[in-house]
């Protein structure tokens, strides 16, 4: 059966995810696939609880719920319960519990995975844009990137099936350097980076494998011009995020269906240009973030704000 899926991941923040399930409500959701990953410690236990008693009051929408005992991490629990969706549907809409939907978000996302089911080129639909500046000349109101989202997403069986969670070791990284740097080139220079601290154990996340598929196989991914999704996790509640507003957007309510699209899938490489420019200075500003929380845990921060005012 061709259908859509929406699932919903959540952790520890129960405020948020009340906004998100607000906004589906008005999206007219009839099921949702609950997945709640399990505390790290004690002190999350409380928080993971107060998450699982607002799932359990969802009365308004049938539902699917998986609660772990024990943390997976969201990497994890992202893929595991992607694959579970998959096995009733074909079609995919993902949402985390910091990511606000707009009220035509799912009839968007719906609408691109009806018009793009049959084209392999396309392996993912963004919900959430970036926001930057779209030329004046352009007169449509999606445009593609080879850079997928991982705020409001969705996909297909088929094109989900080039997903691997660990394609590779970090020594096979290394020696395919030059040949993966190329490959990949279009979806952004922090890419490799990113794979890298994957496969080192800096990081855990799982959307960095999707965008190395996607890339890799010559993917692009579907955006709206005016995001449908407001991300909500930047006030330093996340494991992943810290206290920004570069990536706040307000989003557009249009009616899908007096959005255009191209008859062709193409990308603006003016576009994509910027996109990706956008992208690699919020990760600039992730690692300058990484590092100054290394040198206040060993103690040298104080020292290293001297040295910079010298």
């Amino acid at each position: 059966m061709k259908s859509t899926g929406i699932a919903v991941f959540a952790y520890n923040r129960p405020d948020h995810l009340k906004r998100v399930l607000a906004g589906l409500q008005k999206n007219n959701v009839d099921h949702i696939y609950f997945f709640a990953d399990g505390p790290k410690n004690k002190q999350d236990k409380r928080q993971v609880e107060a998450v699982r008693e607002v799932i359990d009051k969802v009365d308004w929408c049938q539902k699917n719920v998986t609660c772990y005992d024990h943390n997976l991490g969201l990497a994890k629990a992202v893929v595991r319960g992607v694959n579970r969706v998959f096995e009733d549907h074909d079609r995919i809409i993902v949402i985390e519990d910091d990511c606000v939907p707009a009220t035509n978000f799912v009839s968007f996302m719906n609408t691109c995975l009806d018009r793009y089911a049959e084209d392999s080129q396309v392996m993912n639909v963004n919900g959430y844009s970036l926001p930057i500046e779209i030329p004046e000349d352009y007169p449509y109101d999606v445009y593609f990137t080879y850079r997928s989202s991982s705020w409001g997403w969705g996909t297909w069986k088929s094109a989900w099936e080039h997903f691997e969670q660990n394609p590779m070791t970090l020594a096979e990284l290394n020696a395919r350097e030059d040949e993966l740097t190329e490959k990949i080139r279009k979806a952004g220079t922090d890419l490799f980076p990113m794979m890298r601290d994957q496969l080192s154990g800096r990081i855990d996340s799982w959307a960095v494998w999707w965008s190395f598929a996607i890339a890799s196989n010559g993917g692009v991914c579907v955006n709206p011009v005016n995001s449908k999704i407001r991300n909500i996790g930047h006030d330093n509640t996340g494991t992943h995020t810290g206290r920004s507003d570069r990536y706040d957007v307000t989003p557009d309510t249009t009616s899908v269906g007096l959005m255009s699209f191209p008859k062709s899938v193409f990308v603006d490489d003016r576009i994509n240009s910027r996109h990706n420019r956008f992208v690699i200075g919020g990760t600039r500003g992730k690692m300058k973030q990484l590092g100054a929380e290394l040198l206040k845990s060993v103690g040298l921060w104080n020292t290293f704000q001297k040295l910079r005012s010298l």
